[in-house]
């Protein structure tokens, strides 16, 4: 009778726990409804939590093509070109239409730098939704005009604005090459025309106040960077470009306040690591500029500014030979005409969140 009843009891508790498995197991997302609620996200603007919901989804499905595809833009957006350029390859293998990844893949390699394998994949392809074309020639042209070759750059600007008339990142990649030609009027004219087509286009700004600091005028271009934080207030390399001016002018409250606005869009960008360096240097404070300059070069050892930064505060701590020597990596003593001052650079060619080009 014990045992009956114990047999009972046992079999009653299996039937409970398999009905609570079976409960869990039904309430437990889809891929499907984790990939619409990662969309959702991302209309508003939440690409984090984006992220989390794809990369759930991929546990579940990882051969979900889709999921590949939504998780590369996202990551993109929060600044991991490393991770979407892997995803978005991945979205390629599963089959994923070619004119939806093709631009992000671009752009991840462009934010990596990797000009060289952007160009070899992309500079001779051409796609038949103009759209999707048009924004891979303009990857193509800025990889040509990062590489220094303004005639190709110049070609590939004007491809993407014969697949698509008036396309504003054409039009801002032709004033780039405008002003790195030093045909100011004319770079200032088509950032215009791109900020009057896009108003949040916060390059455009950034570009605009190039132009302005270029011809010496720097309270326009504290206007035009401040204009740009108002249409997007989460544009990096706005929020440094005011702590670069700022620092230049011996302005280091104004600084330290522009770098905790920073802080707020990019916490842990090696970025902003360099500007808490710099700021520490110019206020004398070399063990915490030390400190931060050395996570910089541990990212990024052949970081120039970085290291004329280094090359400076062992300078003034009367450590000659170390100084010299980080003067000395890639030339960093020549680039800056033999000096030691680190300057603060306006626009520091940064594009891979926490990465730092040599």
């Amino acid at each position: 009778m014990h045992n009956r009843s114990l047999g009972r009891h046992v079999l009653g508790w299996l039937s409970s726990l398999a009905m609570a498995a079976l409960l869990v197991a039904c309430g437990k997302d889809s891929p499907e409804s984790l990939i619409a609620s990662a969309k959702e996200y991302a209309v508003k603007g939440d690409h984090n939590a984006a992220v989390i919901q794809l990369k759930n989804a991929l546990v579940q499905a990882p051969d979900n093509g889709e999921a590949r595809l939504l998780l590369g833009r996202a990551l993109l957006e929060v600044r991991d070109p490393a991770g979407a350029e892997k995803e978005l390859r991945r979205a390629l293998q599963l089959k994923q239409p070619e004119a939806l990844v093709a631009p992000l893949l671009a752009r991840s390699l462009f934010e990596l730098r990797a000009f060289d394998t952007l160009l070899k994949e992309f500079a001779e392809r051409r796609f038949d939704d103009p759209a999707a074309d048009a924004r891979v020639r303009v990857y193509v042209g800025e990889a040509h005009l990062a590489l220094g070759r303004p005639a190709e750059a110049a070609a590939a600007f004007a491809a993407a604005s014969k697949a698509v008339p008036g396309f504003p990142p054409a039009q801002l990649g032709a004033a780039r090459l405008a002003f790195a030609e030093r045909r100011f009027d004319e770079a200032a004219k088509l950032a215009d025309g791109v900020i009057a087509a896009v108003p949040g286009e916060a390059e455009a700004y950034l570009l605009k106040a190039d132009v302005q600091l270029a011809q010496g005028d720097r309270a326009a271009a504290k206007e035009t960077l401040t204009a740009a934080l108002k249409t997007d207030a989460a544009s990096l390399p706005a929020h440094l470009a005011l702590v670069s001016l700022a620092l230049d002018e011996g302005a280091l409250d104004a600084a330290a306040a522009q770098l905790d606005a920073a802080r707020k869009v990019a916490r842990g960008d090696l970025r902003i690591v360099y500007f808490d360096a710099l700021l520490a240097f110019r206020r004398g404070e070399l063990a915490r500029a030390r400190d931060h300059v050395l996570q910089v070069l541990k990212h990024a050892p052949e970081h120039v500014p970085g290291l004329v930064l280094a090359g400076a505060v062992e300078l003034q701590a009367g450590q000659a030979g170390i100084a010299e020597d980080y003067l000395r990596r890639r030339g960093a003593k020549t680039l800056y005409g033999g000096g030691v001052r680190p300057l603060c650079p306006f626009y520091l060619g940064l594009y891979g969140g926490s990465e730092l080009p040599g």
